[in-house]
This record gives C-alpha cells, structure tokens and sequence, in this order.
C-alpha cells in the first residue's frame, strides 16, 4: 500500500476534482471526521445508504403560476418512507382549498376516488370525505400563504397492503381570516407502491414560488 500526505488537493484546471474511478471505494476510518463548510453544497446523484433517519432528495421552487404540481418520487425500493415539506403555496383566488391524488404509474393516470380523512382543527377532530375540507376554504393572501407537510408511510407495504399518509399545515381561512393548524390522515388502499403525486387547488391556479422539498426516510 502506497500513502500520499498532502495538505491540500485542487484540480490541475477548471473548478472540478474526480475522487478514483468507477467501483473504488473510499473510506474514512473510526475516528475521522469529514467537515462541511457553511455556504458548501453535497449533491447525491446515487443511492444514500447507512445513514439513517430523512435523507434530502431535491427542492423546486415554481416560477410561475401552476394549475397542479406534479410530484415524482424516488424509486421506494431506496427508501422506507418520504416527507415533503411545501412552503409559499398560495392559491391565486380565495375560497378554494388543496387537493392531492396519487399515481401508481409515474403520473400516466391519477386515483381519484374519494377517501375519508380525520381531520383535526384547533383540537376538534371530525372526519370529512373527498379529499378537502368542505367548510374551511383557504385564503389567497401572500403575507400568510400555506405551508404543510405530506408524509408517506409504509411505501412498501411491509405487513400490510396499505400506505399510511398525513400531512399537517397551517393556513388562514378564507371565511374569517383566521390561522388554522390542520392535520389530516388517511389509508391508500393498495398493494402497488405509489411513484407520483399531483398537488392542486380546487378553484384556480397555485401562485408561482411555491416551493417543496422532498425528503427520503430510511432505517437507521
């Protein structure tokens, strides 16, 4: 075995390095520490193993108004789960309320069907049907525009042929301009992994800059 001690390693031109070739394997012994810098960036263009816990994937930020955002998701043969966490989503006219429908089929054809929901607001839970809140209509207003998570459970169906989502948001009602904490959750009834979903709002478009962050979850 050879060893190189150096202090510092740049690239002979341009701004990128190539650590070996395809198939090497690099290791950083027991008690090492690799240290990231603030303002530095890590991009995975590979599958992320050995980590543990919610593994970032990407982040999309619109630049203009949307009729629907349509969500792929990573192979669920990678990861156990997924988070997506949406920010900025602001409906272009008040009064009309999110919907998501899901695909097992890379967005080709959308479940639409309805499914029942318990839904929690401000600490009293009832249960409505048809993917949205009958009573409860957001508004369109930029200074409090909607943020929520959406989070799938069970993607593989491991011990039940089910996926388990929820998803918890806070918004302002368009009925009396009050913030509401909403949680909501539900069943996929399905033995197919689901590989896409579509984010809509039922009156009107989504605002240009919402943004969502899809997260991996894998064991630890």
């Amino acid at each position: 075995m050879s060893e190189v001690k150096t202090n510092k390693i740049s690239p002979r031109s341009g701004t990128a390095f190539t650590f070996g070739d395809s198939g090497d394997t690099f290791s950083i012994p027991s008690g090492g520490t690799l240290t990231i810098d603030s303002g530095a960036t890590i991009t995975n263009n590979g599958t992320a193993s050995g980590l543990g816990g919610l593994i970032p994937i990407s982040e999309t930020v619109t630049s203009s108004d949307a009729a629907t955002l349509d969500i792929t998701l990573p192979s669920s043969t990678t990861y156990n789960g997924y988070v997506i966490k949406f920010e900025s989503m602001n409906p272009s006219a008040s009064s009309g309320y999110f919907r998501a429908y899901f695909s097992e089929d890379g967005g080709s054809n959308w479940i639409s069907s309805s499914s029942y929901w318990n839904v929690t607001i401000s600490g009293s839970p009832t249960t409505y049907c048809a993917f949205h809140r009958e009573d409860i209509s957001v508004q369109d207003n930029t200074t409090y525009p909607l943020t929520f998570d959406l989070e799938l459970h069970n993607i593989n169906n491991e011990g039940a042929a089910s996926i388990w989502w929820r998803t918890r948001g806070t918004f302002v009602a368009y009925q009396n301009g009050l913030m509401y904490d909403v949680l909501t959750m539900g069943r996929y009834a399905s033995t197919n992994a689901i590989n896409a979903i579509r984010v809509f709002n039922a009156t009107g478009n989504i605002d240009a800059g919402a943004r969502y962050k899809i997260y991996g979850v894998v064991d630890v």
